[in-house]
């Protein structure tokens, strides 16, 4: 597998901590408001792990309303 630089692993684990919560929260029904700080971060996650698997021209379009993602899009 290889090492990771704290400096990588930190940003995909900030991600997923605010991904989850937020499917936690939807599946409980709770009202949910990360702080805008952790979405941000997330949001720079999602969008370099797009671009690397050269997916985020369909995220940005669909993020800016200019189109719609492809059944079963996933930045994964």
């Amino acid at each position: 597998m290889g090492s990771m630089a704290l400096s990588a692993y930190l940003p995909s684990r900030s991600a997923e901590l605010v991904i989850h919560g937020l499917d936690l929260a939807r599946a409980l029904t709770l009202p949910v408001a990360p702080p805008a700080d952790a979405i941000i971060a997330a949001l720079e996650w999602v969008g370099a792990v797009a671009s690397r698997r050269k997916v985020a021209v369909d995220l940005l379009l669909a993020a800016t309303g200019r189109a719609a993602l492809p059944p079963g899009f996933s930045v994964y």
